[in-house]
Parts: C-alpha cells; sequence; structure tokens
C-alpha cells in the first residue's frame, strides 16, 4: 500500500540528492536515510507535498529527531505563507505536527521497505500517527 502510495504522489526516495558537506561515511548515510524517509512521512502523514503540508510535516520532523536544519526549514518555509494560509497552519497544522512529533514511535528507527505490503491503517495505528488535519 505505501508504495502504491509512493508513485501516486509522485515520490521516489531513491532518487534523492547524494548528501554534501558530511565527510564521515556513516553520517552521510543518515542524513541520506533521513532525507529518503522524508517521502514515507508524508504518505503515513497524508500531509500534501504543498508549502503548509511541508511546514507541518517539518514541525513533525522536529520533534521526531530535534534536528536543527527542521526548525531552520519550517523557519524560512512559514515566510511563503499568506495571511489565511498561515492562519490554516496555525490553528490545525501546527498542533498536530506537535503531537506527533511527540508522542508517535520515531519514524527513524523504521525500515519503510519492510512495511511496503502493509496495511497503512494498521501501520499508523502500530507506530503512533494519526492523519494530518484536512483543510
Amino acid at each position: 500500500e505505501i508504495s502504491q502510495l509512493l508513485k501516486k504522489n509522485g515520490f521516489d526516495p531513491d532518487m534523492r540528492a547524494d548528501v554534501k558537506y558530511v565527510s564521515h561515511e556513516e553520517l552521510r548515510y543518515v542524513m541520506l536515510r533521513y532525507r529518503q524517509s522524508h517521502d514515507y512521512y508524508h504518505v503515513i502523514t497524508d500531509l500534501p507535498p504543498t508549502v503548509p503540508g511541508e511546514l507541518a510535516l517539518k514541525y513533525a520532523e522536529l520533534f521526531q529527531t530535534g534536528l536543527p536544519v527542521c526548525a531552520l526549514s519550517a523557519t524560512v518555509g512559514s515566510l511563503k505563507l499568506g495571511e489565511e494560509e498561515r492562519r490554516i497552519w496555525y490553528d490545525a497544522y501546527l498542533p498536530w505536527a506537535v503531537k506527533v512529533g511527540k508522542e508517535g514511535k520515531k519514524w527513524m528507527n523504521i525500515y519503510w521497505e519492510e512495511e511496503f505490503d502493509q496495511d497503512l491503517e494498521g501501520l499508523r495505528k502500530r507506530i503512533g500517527v494519526d492523519i494530518a488535519p484536512k483543510v
């Protein structure tokens, strides 16, 4: 089910660019894996690849990982929101992102490729992910 939704939404984790500016081989792999996993996060959260959707996902990732790049991306990205988008994001997406980011199982620890054939709702329940609000 996950692989079908990846294809449907045009996501391909294997097409992520190589990590630059990280000299340690294992750390480069971790950062690449983090970037690849972002596409899976869209599927499990049901967030669209729009500016508000990306911001919500970056905040969930921030609470999941503590990576400063998530905070930087979300802060800079929020400057692109119009007044109405900002209100919707603040009222609906942000509370959801904080909750799912803090309370769910750590997404970086999931071997997503082993979950391809799993029922998506069952997977969400198992890892503690409520889908994002529909706005």
